[in-house]
């Protein structure tokens, strides 16, 4: 085996083994999703209309899955689209997120906007109590140097049409893609081993 191909393998198993690393890491670092019962309200504000919904209960762990969970019951009419972190909303109430215009949803646990998107945002909060209050803005939001949002001036909404169909992904994948590329790492080191030590035989 030349150098070039010894370098190739061991570049590779380098990057298979650093991606990997990063994704475990990454999904490690994911919220809480704690499945017992919980009671809260959800509220979908808009300039001309607010719909608030009290003493719902769900055993669902993030707020995407309670969103889905009365999706026909509160006739929400939720539209999701999938992005590199997830599933993210693009659509409520008959009101879709307009680029034209700036408009789009942000949300609120427990008054504080939240940390992470609505497939990975955890219902219960790092002390195991749940949040008691979920609120959706929507309108032009304002981001402070880390692009943390920090107000939303909102917009006319909840009767708007859609166009989009939700999709379903599952935050697994990540842990998924992890393995795989872990695996593909150590068979190439294994690979790499053999193949020296055939060469010094």
């Amino acid at each position: 085996m030349n150098s070039n191909v010894k370098k190739t393998i061991l570049i590779s198993f380098i990057g298979f083994l650093l991606v990997g690393v990063m994704l475990l890491v990454y999904g490690l670092c994911l919220p809480k999703t704690d499945n017992g019962e919980k009671k809260l309200t959800l509220e979908i504000k808009y300039a001309n209309v607010t719909y608030t919904y009290e003493d719902l209960t769900t055993n669902k762990g993030t707020v995407l899955e309670l969103l889905k969970e009365y999706d026909d019951l509160l006739e929400l009419s939720l539209v999701t689209e999938n992005g590199a972190y997830g599933e993210y909303l693009t659509a409520l109430k008959g009101t879709a997120q307009d680029d034209a215009n700036g408009y789009y949803y942000t949300f609120k646990m427990d008054g504080v906007y939240a940390n992470y998107g609505v497939s990975t945002q955890s219902l219960t909060k790092d002390d195991g109590s749940y949040y008691s209050k979920i609120t959706f803005e929507y309108g032009v939001q304002v981001y402070d140097s880390n692009w943390a949002t920090l107000s939303t001036t909102l917009a006319n909404g909840g009767d708007g049409s859609i166009t989009q169909t939700p999709a379903n992904p599952n935050a697994t994948v990540f842990y998924i893609i992890a393995g795989i590329l872990l695996v593909v790492a150590v068979g190439e080191m294994v690979y790499f081993i053999i193949a020296k030590r055939k060469k010094n035989a």
